[in-house]
């Protein structure tokens, strides 16, 4: 019922307290708004949870560092840089009324996730020692852990049982934690290798030795002989020309810088045969170009025993029979001195040198009966020897030889029958010959030089 106040003012004074009326019914906009975050350490890399309590039949929006903007009460930053830290606003609005907070973060530098590196090759039987390598600031400390999850610690001998995933974290005196580093590590163990070789050969032969495959993929083999320093060479067998020694070879395989155990391989030799010969000569000694019949008997040779003649310590050409033939001033000279080498025919021939067949002086055949015996000895020597000889009386040359006709020492003596003769030094070891000359005769002697 209305009140029975007719005045203006009256009327007025009514209105005025229908609007209060109407007033104190609004909702009051008193509740409040209170932003948070999780965890109370924020590291670089990890989530940032910000949250809001809840104001009734409220919406919500969140605005903050390096453009963060969400329009959801409780939003999360999955992956926080340093550039997130600062302030975070929450507004919340419920109808007409708008409230805020506003919250402070701060982010702390984390480590970055650690590499894990090996100090030297995984070798079964050497030692582990992994190696962390992180970034984030000083102080970093690792965590480390094996396999079976047990904490990591160096090992001595490496096996197989020691294969997997091993596992590092890295972490900053300001409490954050890296990501988890992982190396899968995968021990190299190489079996002893099997080593065939054809022994036993003969000597000088060429060695031929293989690898048996029973090892897996391999870089190199690694050689040791009695003969050589170690060598490496591909995984392929290996020929060795020559071999004059013999004894234990052996091989390591090698992979990713790790070698197996030593297989070894005992070389020996076949026994040589040897072949032995001797030289006879046929023809007259005039001064007439007559041709001169060397031959040489062989006797142990084989069926076909290899033969090359020898002329003054130097081979000649195509002479490769048992018979050689030769015309005395075009093919052979006097003073000349002709020997064989006998190789005989079977696998481990072993090489033999006959004796020796002379060319005589040129003489007439009235002078041939004059001549006496000459007489070195011993011989072989170490340079100082005897000679005995008739033509030593009177006056006489004595020249030594070589086996190309140089001259490397020369003596007079006189009236003796015998001269003790004492080479210089000079004169290296090998084979000469003795020239002695008196008047129009001359003998020679072959002799032997070994200090």
């Amino acid at each position: 019922m209305l009140n029975k106040w007719y005045s203006p003012k009256g009327y007025m004074m009514l209105l005025l307290a229908g609007i209060c009326t109407s007033a104190a019914l609004a909702q009051p906009c008193n509740q409040l708004l209170i932003a948070s975050y999780t965890p109370g350490n924020v590291c670089s890399g990890r989530a940032l949870h910000l949250s809001a309590n809840t104001i009734t039949g409220a919406t919500y929006s969140w605005n903050g560092p390096a453009g963060f903007f969400s329009t959801g009460q409780n939003p999360i930053l999955a992956n926080t840089t340093m550039a997130h830290a600062g302030s975070y606003i929450v507004t919340a609005t419920a109808g007409s009324c708008v409230y805020k907070d506003t919250v402070n973060v701060t982010v702390s530098q984390s480590p970055a996730t650690p590499i894990i590196t090996l100090a030297a090759p995984p070798c079964a039987g050497s030692g582990l020692s992994l190696q962390f390598t992180s970034s984030g600031g000083p102080g970093i400390t690792y965590a480390a852990y094996t396999p079976g999850g047990a904490p990591y610690s160096t090992i001595f001998s490496l096996s197989t049982s020691h294969n997997g995933t091993y596992k590092a974290v890295a972490s900053l005196p300001n409490g954050c934690k890296s990501d988890t580093g992982y190396y899968t590590l995968q021990v190299i163990d190489l079996p002893t290798p099997t080593l065939l070789a054809d022994t036993p050969i003969c000597r000088g032969d060429t060695l031929h030795m293989y690898v048996a495959n029973n090892t897996p993929v391999v870089d190199n083999y690694y050689w040791n002989t009695p003969a050589s320093s170690p060598f490496y060479t591909l995984p392929q067998p290996l020929h060795l020309p020559n071999v004059t020694v013999g004894g234990f070879y052996g091989v390591q395989t090698v992979r990713d810088g790790c070698m197996s155990p030593v297989a070894l391989s005992l070389i020996t030799f076949l026994p040589s045969m040897y072949a032995s010969a001797s030289v006879t000569a046929d023809g007259d000694i005039y001064p007439t170009y007559t041709e001169m019949t060397f031959t040489a008997h062989i006797s142990n040779g084989g069926g076909t025993p290899t033969v090359q003649w020898y002329r003054n310590g130097a081979p000649i050409q195509n002479a490769n029979d048992t018979i050689y033939k030769g015309l005395l001033f075009s093919d052979v000279f006097p003073m000349d001195w002709l020997y064989v080498r006998v190789q005989r025919d079977s696998a481990c021939g072993g090489v033999s040198y006959s004796d020796t067949a002379y060319v005589n002086q040129v003489l007439k055949v009235a002078d041939a009966s004059q001549l006496n015996d000459i007489a070195l000895y011993p011989n072989p020597n170490n340079g100082t020897f005897f000679l005995q000889s008739p033509m030593l009386g009177g006056v006489a040359t004595i020249e030594i030889v070589n086996a190309i006709g140089q001259r490397l020492f020369s003596m007079e003596a006189s009236n003796t029958d015998q001269l003790e003769i004492n080479l210089p030094l000079e004169i290296t070891n090998g084979m000469y010959q003795l020239r002695l000359t008196n008047g129009e005769q001359t003998q020679v002697a072959r002799f032997m030089l070994n200090r």
